[in-house]
């Protein structure tokens, strides 16, 4: 069981396994990342391209394109 620790004002908060072995950060979306997402797959900029610009993997970036039904093909 993972537990979530340092909610604030950042938006990452560390990750922990239940023998509290640390594992991390997760990065959560803010609204200047997705629209700043929705704007770079408007001008058909590629997946590394976007993920660069916004500092996340292009995994992670593809993931929440899907998830908000996002298209990011470059033709």
């Amino acid at each position: 069981m993972r537990r979530r620790e340092g909610l604030g004002p950042s938006s990452r908060v560390k990750i922990y396994t239940s023998k509290k072995k640390y594992q991390g950060y997760i990065f959560y979306w803010t609204n200047d990342d997705v629209r700043t997402l929705k704007a770079l797959a408007k001008q058909r900029a590629g997946v590394a391209k976007i993920a660069q610009k916004l500092n996340r993997t292009p995994g992670a970036t593809a993931a929440k394109a899907c998830a908000l039904d996002i298209s990011l093909s470059t033709t």
